[in-house]
């Protein structure tokens, strides 16, 4: 736990970084710093086992999962489920079930909703080395 002061205020954080765990003492590779090659294989194994990112064309927190990726985020299998936030939603997000944006669905139709770090999803797809 963190105590924080932001303009006179105190807050408590909790530090847990889950986003950014580290998996070299199990010889996987750290995320954090994966290189253009790591992420392409990321991309690529996901996009492979099936499993799909769901946007929306307004959505910052999308932009930010996707940069994650860099280039490599063309190779990605990703939806976009919404152009204009009122919009209705693509009928292949209404079939997923996506009801936040980014959802990334596994195969088997589980899913996780918000930014996921690139070691979170190796870890979640059994794509990690």
């Amino acid at each position: 736990m963190v105590w924080l002061s932001i303009m006179g205020l105190a807050t408590r954080v909790l530090t847990v970084g889950l986003a950014a765990v580290s998996l070299s003492c199990s010889g996987a590779v750290d995320f954090r710093a994966a290189t253009a090659e790591q992420k392409l294989d990321l991309a690529a194994c996901l996009s492979e086992g099936g499993y799909v990112l769901y946007t929306a064309d307004y959505c910052g927190h999308c932009r930010r999962q996707t940069e994650m990726f860099g280039k490599a985020a063309a190779r990605l299998t990703s939806v976009s489920c919404k152009k204009k936030m009122f919009d209705d939603k693509e009928a292949a997000c209404v079939e997923a079930g996506v009801t936040a944006y980014p959802t990334w669905v596994a195969p088997d139709g589980s899913g996780r909703s918000g930014v996921r770090g690139l070691a979170e999803l190796a870890a979640w797809s059994g794509c990690g080395p």
